[in-house]
């Protein structure tokens, strides 16, 4: 099954490197369809009805975005859905 492969290959990374261009004001389809593959309840996160929690852990995730950010400003800016943010667990 390609999920399961896909998460072995996320369970044997060290480090997870993500690159990925802005299209139409949002990542492309194949990044979604990627993320659609390897969120499993289970397998790389839990959920007890109430909290979720990382099942995936000891990893570092990096993100490098490709976009044209200058033109996300004044009234464009509630459409830059790809902005760079800042999270930790």
């Amino acid at each position: 099954m390609l999920s399961d492969e896909l998460i072995a290959e996320i369970e044997a990374a060290d480090d997870i490197l993500i690159t990925v261009p802005m299209y139409n004001f949002g990542v492309p389809s194949a990044l979604k369809a990627w993320i659609d593959q390897i969120v499993r309840v289970g397998r790389t996160f839990s959920f007890d009805g109430q909290n979720f929690g990382g099942l995936v852990t000891g990893k570092r995730a990096f993100i490098v975005i490709a976009y044209g950010a200058a033109g996300y400003a004044g009234d464009f800016k509630p459409a830059d859905f790809v902005a760079p943010i800042s999270f930790s667990y």
